[in-house]
Protein backbone atom coordinates (compact mmCIF):
# COMPACT_ATOMS: atom_id res chain seq x y z
CA UNK A 1 0.00 0.00 0.00
CA UNK A 2 1.48 3.34 -1.04
CA UNK A 3 1.09 6.53 1.36
CA UNK A 4 -0.23 9.40 -0.34
CA UNK A 5 1.36 12.75 0.64
CA UNK A 6 -0.60 15.21 3.09
CA UNK A 7 -0.81 18.70 2.71
CA UNK A 8 0.60 20.64 5.32
CA UNK A 9 -1.20 22.60 7.82
CA UNK A 10 1.65 25.07 8.02
CA UNK A 11 -0.27 28.10 6.23
CA UNK A 12 -3.85 27.36 7.92
CA UNK A 13 -1.64 27.31 10.90
CA UNK A 14 -0.23 30.46 10.35
CA UNK A 15 -3.21 32.24 9.35
CA UNK A 16 -4.43 31.34 12.99
CA UNK A 17 -1.25 32.56 14.60
CA UNK A 18 -1.66 35.68 13.20
CA UNK A 19 -4.98 36.53 14.17
CA UNK A 20 -4.53 35.73 17.60
CA UNK A 21 -1.51 37.51 17.55
CA UNK A 22 -3.65 40.43 16.14
CA UNK A 23 -6.18 40.07 18.34
CA UNK A 24 -4.00 39.81 21.04
CA UNK A 25 -2.41 43.38 20.00
CA UNK A 26 -5.98 44.44 19.93
CA UNK A 27 -6.65 43.92 23.51
CA UNK A 28 -3.45 45.17 24.57
CA UNK A 29 -4.45 48.47 22.78
CA UNK A 30 -7.68 48.77 24.31
CA UNK A 31 -6.67 47.96 27.59
CA UNK A 32 -3.59 50.75 27.64
CA UNK A 33 -5.68 53.40 25.61
CA UNK A 34 -9.16 52.82 27.97
CA UNK A 35 -7.43 51.01 31.45
CA UNK A 36 -8.34 47.67 32.39
CA UNK A 37 -11.27 48.94 34.79
CA UNK A 38 -12.87 50.56 31.80
CA UNK A 39 -12.04 47.73 29.69
CA UNK A 40 -13.79 44.92 32.23
CA UNK A 41 -16.60 47.27 32.24
CA UNK A 42 -17.23 47.98 28.37
CA UNK A 43 -17.19 43.74 28.06
CA UNK A 44 -19.09 43.67 31.08
CA UNK A 45 -22.01 46.34 30.01
CA UNK A 46 -22.04 44.93 26.54
CA UNK A 47 -25.16 42.94 26.77
CA UNK A 48 -27.03 45.35 28.17
CA UNK A 49 -26.19 48.08 25.61
CA UNK A 50 -27.08 45.59 22.92
CA UNK A 51 -30.29 45.97 24.48
CA UNK A 52 -30.50 49.09 25.12
CA UNK A 53 -30.02 49.73 20.92
CA UNK A 54 -32.00 47.23 20.57
CA UNK A 55 -34.65 49.33 22.54
CA UNK A 56 -34.03 52.48 21.00
CA UNK A 57 -33.29 51.68 17.34
CA UNK A 58 -35.32 48.70 16.08
CA UNK A 59 -37.90 48.01 18.20
CA UNK A 60 -41.35 49.85 17.82
CA UNK A 61 -42.03 51.95 20.44
CA UNK A 62 -44.29 49.24 23.16
CA UNK A 63 -45.87 49.92 26.37
CA UNK A 64 -44.00 47.69 29.42
CA UNK A 65 -44.08 47.18 33.11
CA UNK A 66 -41.46 46.30 35.26
CA UNK A 67 -40.96 45.55 38.35
CA UNK A 68 -38.44 48.64 40.00
CA UNK A 69 -37.73 48.42 43.50
CA UNK A 70 -40.71 47.59 45.50
CA UNK A 71 -43.22 49.14 43.27
CA UNK A 72 -44.42 48.75 39.14
CA UNK A 73 -42.60 51.39 36.45
CA UNK A 74 -45.05 51.74 33.69
CA UNK A 75 -42.89 52.91 30.52
CA UNK A 76 -43.10 53.08 26.98
CA UNK A 77 -39.88 52.28 25.06
CA UNK A 78 -38.19 54.40 21.97
CA UNK A 79 -37.11 56.74 24.83
CA UNK A 80 -33.85 57.13 26.35
CA UNK A 81 -35.06 57.12 29.62
CA UNK A 82 -37.17 54.20 29.41
CA UNK A 83 -34.85 52.41 27.61
CA UNK A 84 -32.00 52.83 29.90
CA UNK A 85 -34.88 51.41 32.41
CA UNK A 86 -35.30 48.27 30.24
CA UNK A 87 -31.49 47.46 29.48
CA UNK A 88 -30.48 48.47 33.22
CA UNK A 89 -32.82 48.61 35.52
CA UNK A 90 -33.32 52.32 36.31
CA UNK A 91 -32.38 55.60 33.97
CA UNK A 92 -30.56 56.88 37.06
CA UNK A 93 -29.32 53.59 39.08
CA UNK A 94 -26.81 55.88 40.83
CA UNK A 95 -28.42 58.83 41.78
CA UNK A 96 -30.82 56.30 43.55
CA UNK A 97 -28.76 54.64 45.34
CA UNK A 98 -27.40 57.92 46.50
CA UNK A 99 -30.99 58.68 47.65
CA UNK A 100 -31.03 55.26 49.29
CA UNK A 101 -27.60 55.83 51.26
CA UNK A 102 -28.49 59.40 52.37
CA UNK A 103 -32.16 58.37 53.38
CA UNK A 104 -30.69 55.68 55.60
CA UNK A 105 -28.00 57.65 57.04
CA UNK A 106 -30.48 60.72 57.87
CA UNK A 107 -32.12 57.80 59.63
CA UNK A 108 -35.78 60.35 59.74
CA UNK A 109 -38.91 58.27 60.18
CA UNK A 110 -41.02 61.38 59.16
CA UNK A 111 -38.50 62.02 56.10
CA UNK A 112 -39.39 64.62 53.96
CA UNK A 113 -38.63 64.28 50.17
CA UNK A 114 -39.27 66.85 47.23
CA UNK A 115 -38.82 65.51 43.28
CA UNK A 116 -38.35 68.82 41.86
CA UNK A 117 -38.81 67.98 37.77
CA UNK A 118 -40.18 64.62 38.23
CA UNK A 119 -40.73 63.83 34.88
CA UNK A 120 -42.38 60.40 34.73
CA UNK A 121 -41.55 59.80 37.85
CA UNK A 122 -39.05 57.07 38.43
CA UNK A 123 -37.13 58.73 41.46
CA UNK A 124 -40.82 59.76 43.16
CA UNK A 125 -41.28 55.78 42.68
CA UNK A 126 -37.95 54.79 44.32
CA UNK A 127 -38.34 57.41 47.32
CA UNK A 128 -42.28 56.49 48.15
CA UNK A 129 -40.84 53.46 49.64
CA UNK A 130 -38.43 55.03 51.82
CA UNK A 131 -39.67 58.36 52.72
CA UNK A 132 -42.77 59.18 54.56
CA UNK A 133 -44.18 61.95 52.45
CA UNK A 134 -43.13 62.67 48.81
CA UNK A 135 -43.65 66.23 46.90
CA UNK A 136 -43.34 65.74 43.32
CA UNK A 137 -43.33 69.20 41.06
CA UNK A 138 -43.60 68.81 37.49
CA UNK A 139 -45.33 71.10 35.11
CA UNK A 140 -45.04 69.76 31.31
CA UNK A 141 -48.76 67.76 30.89
CA UNK A 142 -47.40 64.87 28.34
CA UNK A 143 -44.74 63.54 31.22
CA UNK A 144 -47.11 64.30 33.79
CA UNK A 145 -49.72 62.48 32.88
CA UNK A 146 -47.40 59.35 32.79
CA UNK A 147 -46.13 60.36 36.07
CA UNK A 148 -50.05 60.71 37.47
CA UNK A 149 -50.51 56.88 35.99
CA UNK A 150 -47.62 55.59 37.76
CA UNK A 151 -48.30 57.36 41.08
CA UNK A 152 -52.12 56.13 40.75
CA UNK A 153 -51.35 52.41 39.42
CA UNK A 154 -49.37 51.93 42.72
CA UNK A 155 -51.81 53.78 45.20
CA UNK A 156 -48.92 55.73 46.75
CA UNK A 157 -50.81 57.60 49.23
CA UNK A 158 -47.62 58.92 50.48
CA UNK A 159 -47.15 61.31 47.29
CA UNK A 160 -48.41 64.78 46.38
CA UNK A 161 -48.31 65.65 43.02
CA UNK A 162 -47.81 69.41 42.30
CA UNK A 163 -48.38 70.03 38.58
CA UNK A 164 -46.28 73.72 38.31
CA UNK A 165 -42.71 74.40 38.27
CA UNK A 166 -41.07 76.01 40.85
CA UNK A 167 -38.69 79.64 40.19
CA UNK A 168 -37.89 82.86 41.91
CA UNK A 169 -41.07 84.40 40.91
CA UNK A 170 -44.88 83.46 40.33
CA UNK A 171 -45.46 83.60 36.63
CA UNK A 172 -46.54 81.60 33.03
CA UNK A 173 -42.76 81.29 31.42
CA UNK A 174 -42.85 79.51 27.79
CA UNK A 175 -41.80 75.81 28.14
CA UNK A 176 -39.72 74.37 25.51
CA UNK A 177 -40.44 70.80 24.24
CA UNK A 178 -38.39 67.96 24.63
CA UNK A 179 -36.43 65.93 21.83
CA UNK A 180 -39.22 63.13 20.81
CA UNK A 181 -36.83 60.42 21.83
CA UNK A 182 -35.95 61.94 25.28
CA UNK A 183 -38.62 62.90 27.71
CA UNK A 184 -36.11 64.44 30.34
CA UNK A 185 -34.86 67.23 28.16
CA UNK A 186 -37.51 69.87 28.12
CA UNK A 187 -37.47 72.72 30.11
CA UNK A 188 -37.67 76.61 30.69
CA UNK A 189 -34.30 77.13 29.09
CA UNK A 190 -33.97 76.13 25.30
CA UNK A 191 -30.38 74.32 24.89
CA UNK A 192 -28.31 73.89 21.99
CA UNK A 193 -29.55 73.09 18.28
CA UNK A 194 -32.65 71.46 19.84
CA UNK A 195 -35.20 72.56 22.54
CA UNK A 196 -36.16 75.50 20.78
CA UNK A 197 -39.95 74.16 20.03
CA UNK A 198 -42.10 75.28 22.27
CA UNK A 199 -45.08 73.81 24.15
CA UNK A 200 -46.49 76.90 25.34
CA UNK A 201 -46.89 79.07 28.83
CA UNK A 202 -46.70 76.63 31.67
CA UNK A 203 -47.45 77.70 35.45
CA UNK A 204 -44.38 78.57 38.04
CA UNK A 205 -44.27 79.50 41.31
CA UNK A 206 -42.06 80.76 43.67
CA UNK A 207 -41.32 77.43 46.11
CA UNK A 208 -41.54 79.42 49.63
CA UNK A 209 -45.10 80.92 48.43
CA UNK A 210 -46.58 77.47 47.64
CA UNK A 211 -45.15 75.49 50.48
CA UNK A 212 -46.93 78.14 53.01
CA UNK A 213 -49.52 78.50 51.09
CA UNK A 214 -50.29 74.36 50.81
CA UNK A 215 -49.11 73.83 54.54
CA UNK A 216 -46.26 71.75 52.79
CA UNK A 217 -43.58 70.39 55.45
CA UNK A 218 -39.75 70.90 54.95
CA UNK A 219 -37.58 68.84 53.18
CA UNK A 220 -35.25 66.81 54.61
CA UNK A 221 -33.82 65.92 51.53
CA UNK A 222 -34.20 67.06 47.42
CA UNK A 223 -33.41 65.63 44.50
CA UNK A 224 -33.47 68.64 41.50
CA UNK A 225 -33.10 68.07 37.56
CA UNK A 226 -35.03 70.93 35.71
CA UNK A 227 -32.84 71.55 32.74
CA UNK A 228 -30.49 74.79 33.43
CA UNK A 229 -33.69 76.22 35.79
CA UNK A 230 -32.12 75.25 38.92
CA UNK A 231 -30.91 78.80 40.27
CA UNK A 232 -34.18 80.33 39.72
CA UNK A 233 -35.43 77.15 41.53
CA UNK A 234 -33.17 77.89 44.55
CA UNK A 235 -33.86 81.27 44.76
CA UNK A 236 -37.56 80.80 45.03
CA UNK A 237 -36.90 77.86 47.67
CA UNK A 238 -34.34 80.36 50.23
CA UNK A 239 -36.65 80.18 52.89
CA UNK A 240 -37.13 77.02 52.92
CA UNK A 241 -33.81 75.73 52.37
CA UNK A 242 -32.79 78.05 55.40
CA UNK A 243 -35.18 76.43 58.02
CA UNK A 244 -34.75 72.79 56.70
CA UNK A 245 -30.84 72.91 55.62
CA UNK A 246 -31.62 69.64 53.53
CA UNK A 247 -29.23 67.48 51.55
CA UNK A 248 -30.02 68.26 47.52
CA UNK A 249 -28.88 65.98 44.79
CA UNK A 250 -29.00 68.07 41.38
CA UNK A 251 -28.29 68.36 38.01
CA UNK A 252 -26.59 71.60 37.06
CA UNK A 253 -26.50 72.65 33.77
CA UNK A 254 -23.34 74.87 32.71
CA UNK A 255 -23.11 77.65 30.11
CA UNK A 256 -26.95 78.54 29.63
CA UNK A 257 -29.05 82.28 30.34
CA UNK A 258 -30.28 81.36 33.79
CA UNK A 259 -27.07 78.88 34.68
CA UNK A 260 -24.88 79.50 37.65
CA UNK A 261 -21.82 81.73 36.99
CA UNK A 262 -18.96 80.17 38.92
CA UNK A 263 -18.81 78.05 42.10
CA UNK A 264 -19.51 81.05 44.40
CA UNK A 265 -22.13 82.16 42.54
CA UNK A 266 -23.99 78.34 43.37
CA UNK A 267 -22.52 78.32 46.79
CA UNK A 268 -24.18 82.11 47.25
CA UNK A 269 -27.61 80.89 46.24
CA UNK A 270 -27.40 78.03 48.84
CA UNK A 271 -27.91 78.85 52.64
CA UNK A 272 -24.40 79.34 54.31
CA UNK A 273 -21.85 76.67 54.97
CA UNK A 274 -22.93 74.34 52.11
CA UNK A 275 -20.08 72.37 50.36
CA UNK A 276 -20.44 70.99 47.08
CA UNK A 277 -19.56 67.66 45.64
CA UNK A 278 -19.44 66.16 42.24
CA UNK A 279 -20.21 62.76 40.78
CA UNK A 280 -16.98 62.08 39.61
CA UNK A 281 -17.29 57.76 39.41
CA UNK A 282 -21.41 56.40 37.45
CA UNK A 283 -21.79 53.35 37.06
CA UNK A 284 -25.80 52.72 36.03
CA UNK A 285 -25.17 48.90 36.16
CA UNK A 286 -24.30 48.59 39.39
CA UNK A 287 -25.31 50.91 40.55
CA UNK A 288 -21.85 52.53 42.11
CA UNK A 289 -20.67 56.05 42.53
CA UNK A 290 -17.91 58.12 43.68
CA UNK A 291 -18.52 61.54 45.47
CA UNK A 292 -15.43 64.04 44.41
CA UNK A 293 -14.70 67.78 45.17
CA UNK A 294 -16.39 69.91 42.78
CA UNK A 295 -14.35 70.54 39.82
CA UNK A 296 -16.90 72.11 37.22
CA UNK A 297 -16.53 74.34 34.30
CA UNK A 298 -19.00 76.77 34.16
CA UNK A 299 -17.87 78.87 31.02
CA UNK A 300 -19.76 76.20 28.45
CA UNK A 301 -22.57 74.67 28.16
CA UNK A 302 -22.03 70.76 30.52
CA UNK A 303 -24.17 68.95 32.67
CA UNK A 304 -23.07 67.99 36.06
CA UNK A 305 -24.46 66.06 38.72
CA UNK A 306 -23.51 67.61 41.96
CA UNK A 307 -24.61 67.18 45.97
CA UNK A 308 -24.99 70.15 47.86
CA UNK A 309 -24.52 69.62 51.80
CA UNK A 310 -24.71 71.93 55.11
CA UNK A 311 -21.36 71.58 56.89
CA UNK A 312 -23.03 69.95 59.97
CA UNK A 313 -24.29 66.99 57.88
CA UNK A 314 -20.72 66.40 55.92
CA UNK A 315 -20.38 62.95 58.09
CA UNK A 316 -23.61 61.71 56.30
CA UNK A 317 -21.99 62.02 53.19
CA UNK A 318 -21.17 58.56 51.71
CA UNK A 319 -17.39 58.45 51.40
CA UNK A 320 -15.61 55.86 48.88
Amino acid sequence: MKWLPTRSNKPEMRRIAIEIVTIIALLIYLIATIGVNQFIRTVRDTPQLIKYIWYHEFKNPTDFKVDFYGVTYLGRSGNILDDLTLAYGAQEKPILYFLRDISKALNKPDLVFYDIGANVGQHTLFMSQIAKEVHSFEPYPPVLERLKANVDFNHLENVKIHEIGLGDRNSSMKFFKPESNDSGTGGFIPRGDWGKQTYGLLPIYKGDGWILKNHIKNPDLVKCDIEGYEKPALLGLKNTLNKSRPIIVMEITTGTEKAFKSLNDLLSTLPENYQIHVFCEWDNQTGHYKLCDADISFESLNIYNVVAYPTEKASLIPSN
